[in-house]
């Protein structure tokens, strides 16, 4: 396994490195999701869009979590299942 290869990250082809920790599992097919990444013990779901912008969105649930890893549209499912249902941060 490649030494950044980090599990519960994923990523679209495009991507480009925002910071050296920030490690890749598989590819995201998606023109708006960049990568996510999800920190199990506080819940939060990072989104990495496309545009660069970074979000964190704030409790939310494993098992929405794992809905998005295998939703078959990030972006469909982001706005309709994350954006507006999740308090976020703005981290860049």
């Amino acid at each position: 396994m490649h030494p950044r290869l980090t599990p519960g990250v994923f990523i679209s082809p495009s991507y480009s490195p925002i910071r050296p920790d920030f490690g890749i599992t598989g590819c995201m097919p998606s023109s708006v999701v960049r990568a996510i990444k999800y920190d199990e013990p506080s819940h939060t779901l990072r989104v990495v869009y496309v545009s660069g912008n970074i979000y964190d969105y704030k409790e939310v649930p494993p098992a929405v979590y794992e809905k998005m890893r295998s939703s078959s549209s990030k972006g469909i499912f982001l706005n309709t299942e994350i954006k507006g249902h999740y308090d976020f941060q703005k981290i860049k």
